[in-house]
């Protein structure tokens, strides 16, 4: 009996990416992510000024932002919940990139999403 639940979370089509350097939106994401494009129905990427515009549940762990004065959250709807799992496993601490070892990925199943706009 399979629940959805394993060590990237419990059943969730969507996923996100926290505290993305601006220097890896978008290009340098979508290449480390290529295995999984045909996967993704829909990704939508937002601009975080501080950690107070994220949820505290979400991102407690995740608030620094880089030098050049912020970050970015990267929502993804998948086509199904085994393809976000399989896609948190393969990459939550990988590096963006072997030009920037340090700076690695941090995957989270998301579960619902409310996405406004700034007063």
């Amino acid at each position: 009996d399979d629940d959805g639940d394993d060590d990237a979370g419990p059943a969730s089509e969507m996923c996100c990416m926290l505290s993305v350097p601006p220097t890896e939106v978008p290009s340098g994401v979508l290449y480390l992510l290529s295995p999984y494009i045909p996967a993704m129905r829909h990704v939508r990427i937002l601009a975080i000024s501080s950690a107070a515009e994220v949820s505290a549940t979400t991102t407690a762990e995740h608030t620094s932002s880089s030098e050049e004065g912020g970050s970015y959250l990267i929502l993804f709807r998948m086509k199904d919940a085994a393809a976000a799992r399989s896609m948190i496993r393969d990459y939550s601490g990988a590096p963006y990139s072997t030009l920037a070892p340090d700076e690695r990925c941090t995957l989270r199943a998301v579960h619902a999403a409310d996405v406004t706009a700034p007063p």
